[in-house]
């Protein structure tokens, strides 16, 4: 600390997640957060911090450097075969029966999969078909991000022509029984609402940076902190995910 006029700031969090920031004598409260029912950081590995033992089985995907430089702190995927893939459990279809959601996640895309410019965030998709919920960015015809709640169907969707290859961005979907959001590094980016209920996927994984939408399609990037809740998060609690 130098001579002269100093800034101090002290943080505190309690045991419900509701934050505290102390600066310069002002003090600055964050929503409490409710618990993910899945919490894969991959700090390391592709296990779930959740408390919910919803732990991630890696094929391919291979440990890199987060957006802050760290080693082995989110993983890279190589748009041909990698995913890493979570198996069904009443925790992970919870959000079909509240009718609510929130996916969050950082993503570095470096490209688009060959066949259909898709860059796949999250999904999970029923085991006896072609169908399921989504989490993507695409390029078809103009870059842009979605989530759909059923095959096909967009609860929300909006160009994002500002996206560049190789920058790390948190990228947000919330669906609440068919108001649908989606957020950009913190900040609302757009709104829609659709009539189309979550598609019920009891027994289908989990998967990241992989989509089953028709044929199968591949992530070509990075994605680190992926979370995903049974509720829909509001605006200050979505604003409180975002460290850049």
């Amino acid at each position: 600390m130098q001579l002269g006029t100093n800034v101090v700031a002290i943080h505190a969090e309690d045991s419900g997640g509701c934050r505290w920031l102390l600066v310069d004598g002002a003090v600055f409260t964050s929503p409490a957060m409710p618990t993910a029912v899945g919490d894969w950081r991959f700090d390391g590995g592709a296990d779930d911090s959740s408390g919910w033992g919803n732990h991630g089985a890696v094929n391919g995907a291979t440990l890199t450097t987060d957006r802050f430089g760290n080693l082995d702190s989110a993983y890279a995927f190589d748009g041909v075969n990698d995913v890493v893939t979570v198996s069904d459990s009443p925790s992970l279809s919870s959000p079909e029966a509240t009718q609510a959601l929130t996916i969050s996640a950082w993503v570095r895309v470096d490209g688009w999969y060959q066949d259909w410019n898709i860059f796949a965030i999250l999904n999970k998709y029923r085991s006896r078909g072609d169908d399921g919920w989504e989490f993507i960015l695409g390029a078809v015809p103009s870059t842009s991000i979605a989530f759909a709640p059923a095959l096909y169907v967009s609860a929300v969707q909006s160009d994002w022509t500002t996206l560049d290859f190789g920058e790390w961005h948190q990228v947000v979907a919330v669906y609440d029984a068919g108001d649908a959001r989606l957020y950009v590094d913190g900040a609302l980016f757009a709104e829609d609402w659709s009539s189309q209920a979550l598609v019920d996927t009891e027994g289908g994984s989990v998967h990241i940076g992989f989509s089953q939408t028709g044929p199968d399609e591949y992530s070509d990037g990075a994605i680190d902190e992926v979370l995903l809740y049974d509720v829909a998060l509001t605006k200050g609690q979505v604003a409180a995910l975002y460290h850049p």
